[in-house]
């Protein structure tokens, strides 16, 4: 069932929209606004707004075999995640689609040693917060919390002893 469509300013307007004309008559300014942002009345239709008009839609690249063959080769040579994506034009999870198709076993930044795990649980020990110990350590808070942890560090409520 078509709704009733009723002349008002610029364009037809649904009779729900009249209705909340007529009700905020002194908000009129941020009703067509609203209006607008629904997209514009064209001959009593709904057209698409100008900015999902303008909006250019993304291509899709598909690599063919043989770039996914030279993909997972430099991958295996030493080339990031994001820099392939870069090189062949694709997203980083394409990438990574493609070196899973290809049985290329993915790299993952080192973490600790076993000497830096020791070195840390000395350090938490003393007293020094997880901040501390990867600043002078060069990982973050949460790399050293989570390799203390694992290593069996009894770990200390952060309210403990502050009050």
């Amino acid at each position: 069932m078509q709704e009733r469509t009723a002349m008002c300013g610029a364009g037809a307007v649904n009779r729900t929209s009249v209705a909340l004309m007529g009700q905020f008559r002194e908000q009129r300014g941020i009703l067509h606004g609203l209006m607008a942002l629904r997209g514009e009345w064209i001959d009593g239709r709904l057209a698409a707004s100008p900015a999902r008009r303008d909006r250019q839609r993304q291509r899709q690249r598909r690599l063919t075999e043989e770039e996914s063959q030279a993909l997972a080769q430099a991958y295996r040579d030493g080339a990031t995640l994001l820099v392939l994506a870069e090189q062949f034009g694709v997203a980083r999870v394409t990438v990574l689609a493609h070196l899973d198709r290809q049985g290329v076993p993915r790299r993952h930044l080192a973490g600790m040693s076993p000497d830096e795990v020791e070195q840390a649980s000395r350090r938490y020990q003393a007293g020094d917060s997880f901040a501390t110990i990867g600043a002078a350590l060069g990982f973050s808070p949460n790399t050293v919390r989570k390799y203390l942890m694992a290593a069996g560090a009894s770990i200390r409520l952060p309210w403990v002893g502050r009050f």
